[in-house]
């Protein structure tokens, strides 16, 4: 239990020692009869900065939770990637970069792992607002803000602009015996929607999009002209679909 927050201690050391040097400054400079205020005024402004940067850089220590990593049976996962991918996270009105981060498709879990300690942090879903995952954008959509949304959470986006097309992904694990013996059984979900005017529409194959976006002239043609399918990779259909219908859009 107190190990955990025994790691605070050296962070908490080097958020104070900037502000130590800033009133050792501040005292020097009433103490000197004829101080050198450029100089003071630099070091106190560097001080500061170095002070914001820390808190910055530690952020996730008070934030979130510890995470604890799943436990793999026969190789299932519950995560968007398996392995740790370094990615961007926008915590509240900040942006942290190159930051090394897990999706844990059980409940939106956003996971970084900390710089310094071998510790992988929780982050608050009430404080993330977007983050950069393996060349995906995901970007928190809440209920109270879009009425039609299904559920609260992570979406990922596949194409945005004045209609935007957005996915639902989800993992739940089952454990059970079976034969005496302890199996995983995984499922895996993926909805997709269409994004316009704060409403959102499900969408699930061509024909399901083309109902939604509406009648809009050349649409067909075009997806005929770019061989837009919705087979065997439906989201690379869906998001070229909705990025040829925002080009039609400007230009009418």
């Amino acid at each position: 239990m107190c190990s955990f927050y025994y790691l605070l201690l050296p962070n908490l050391l080097k958020k104070i020692l900037p502000l130590l040097f800033i009133f050792m400054l501040s005292a020097l400079a009433g103490f000197s009869q004829k101080p050198d205020t450029a100089f003071i005024s630099a070091s106190i402004s560097y001080s500061k900065q170095l002070y914001h940067t820390r808190m910055k850089g530690e952020w996730p220590l008070n934030s979130g939770g510890q995470y604890i990593a799943y436990a793999s049976i026969e190789g299932e996962h519950p995560y968007f990637i398996k392995a740790w991918s370094n990615g961007s996270v926008q915590y509240l009105d900040d942006v942290y970069d190159n930051v090394l981060l897990l999706l844990d498709l059980r409940g939106d879990r956003l996971i970084m792992q900390h710089p310094l300690y071998d510790i992988n942090i929780e982050l608050s879903p009430q404080k993330v607002k977007s983050f950069a995952l393996a060349g995906h954008w995901f970007i928190n959509l809440r209920q109270d803000s879009i009425k039609t949304l299904p559920e609260s959470g992570y979406y990922d986006i596949l194409q945005s602009g004045t209609v935007s097309v957005i996915a639902k992904r989800k993992k739940t694990i089952k454990r059970t015996l079976s034969s005496g013996k302890t199996v995983a059984i995984l499922k895996e979900s993926n909805l997709y929607y269409l994004l316009k005017d704060a409403k959102t529409i499900q969408v699930k194959s061509g024909k399901s999009i083309l109902n939604a976006l509406g009648d809009l002239p050349d649409l067909k043609r075009q997806l005929k002209k770019n061989k837009v399918k919705f087979g065997q990779n439906r989201e690379a259909g869906l998001a070229e679909t909705v990025r040829i219908y925002n080009e039609l859009v400007k230009v009418q």
